[in-house]
């Protein structure tokens, strides 16, 4: 599902809410994408690519490539609500940013890379057959969990920061 309006873009209002576009979703890569997208609750895809451009988030929110990962890509992510991404078994995780300071959760994927700055409350890594890694300067300002399943952690920005419980089972 490709969406080509010029204006603002709103998947999900509230937590509770869901939304699955089993062709996938994109709103990035045409001059004519939202200006805006805006998504809380799950947004989901059926094993199919999800591509979002910035975002901002409204209310803790899910996004979900499916069982057998399809990617999952996110542009610059604000708002200060929880985020959870998953990528399935197979999908791979890109986000640019995140600044917005809402906790974190990693639940699959094939692998995850936050290529430009992360500031998080609480980040937990469930599980990656691949490294997870933090390009940019990383602030976590509550706690750091990391299962047994998750693959490998790298913190790579100029400056890092984990307060709080840290705990690493990988």
């Amino acid at each position: 599902t490709v969406f080509l309006n010029q204006g603002t873009l709103t998947l999900g209002d509230e937590s509770t809410d869901s939304i699955t576009l089993a062709g996938g979703l994109d709103t990035t890569g045409n001059a004519t994408n939202p200006a805006t997208v805006n998504v809380a609750g799950t947004v989901a895809t059926t094993n199919s690519a999800l591509d979002l451009g910035a975002v901002s988030l409204d209310a803790a929110t899910t996004l979900d490539s499916g069982a057998t990962g399809g990617t999952l890509n996110v542009g610059a992510v604000t708002g200060g609500q929880a985020l959870t991404l998953d990528g399935g078994t197979g999908g791979a995780i890109t986000v640019a940013s995140i600044t917005s300071g809402g906790d974190l959760t990693v639940t699959d994927g094939a692998s995850a890379t936050f290529s430009g700055d992360v500031n998080a409350d609480a980040v937990t890594l469930t599980s990656s057959a691949g490294t997870i890694a933090f390009q940019g300067n990383t602030v976590i300002d509550t706690s750091l969990s990391v299962a047994g399943t998750v693959s490998g952690v790298s913190f790579t920005g100029a400056t890092n920061t984990v307060a709080g419980a840290t705990v690493f089972l990988n």
